[in-house]
């Protein structure tokens, strides 16, 4: 995209958000906006579906409940960035750079996150990343635990410690053995698949 036009967008953005006559909420579905500067970039609820932000400088950008659906983001940085309540379903974030990125309550089904950095990132369900073998966070009620061990990585929730293979294998009864609803064990489903990027990113490091 040329970069003119760019400023102007980000511009007439920053008047929507602001309640400003001329202002118009950021149309950048599509758009190539590949090793594009958006250091900083007040991008909140922007319209991004299917953009190109490979390789991407969005280093603290807000871009906070933007739709973001399928976006390219491979080896973006977005360190430090606002991603709260962002949609990212089905976008790449493969080898992306989210160390101290706000995640919470972003959507981030489907998405690719292979090797991202996502060290002191702050992720859905409370979740902080604490680096390349372990992550915590607080959901329904219970702190949580993920961490890498020699035999696979384990998720201590509430008063249970066992492998995730064990997690997989449990139902909603679960919850409700602890006194929780059926319901409950959603959030617990939600917690299974965060503790699971740790084993993805974490194949074949050995």
């Amino acid at each position: 995209m040329d970069p003119d036009k760019l400023t102007d967008i980000l511009e007439s953005h920053r008047k929507w958000l602001g309640g400003e006559a001329g202002g118009r909420r950021a149309d950048l579905r599509r758009a190539n906006l590949r090793w594009a500067n958006l250091s900083g970039a007040k991008l909140r609820e922007a319209n991004m579906i299917g953009a190109d932000l490979s390789r991407a400088n969005m280093i603290g950008a807000d871009l906070s409940r933007a739709n973001m659906i399928g976006a390219d983001l491979f080896g973006a940085n977005l360190s430090e960035a606002d991603l709260s309540r962002a949609d990212l379903s089905c976008a790449d974030l493969s080898r992306a750079i989210l160390s101290r990125a706000d995640l919470s309550r972003a959507i981030l089904s489907r998405a690719d996150l292979s090797e991202a950095d996502l060290r002191g990132a702050t992720m859905p369900w409370g979740a902080v990343h604490l680096g390349g073998e372990a992550m915590t966070g607080s959901a329904g009620g219970y702190w949580w635990c993920a961490h890498l061990a020699t035999d696979g990585v384990w998720l201590a929730y509430g008063c249970e410690q066992h492998p995730l293979a064990w997690w997989r294998g449990q139902t909603s009864d679960l919850s409700v053995q602890h006194g929780e609803t059926r319901e409950h064990w959603r959030i617990v489903e939600a917690v299974i698949e965060l503790a699971t990027t740790l084993e993805d990113d974490n194949a074949g490091k050995e």
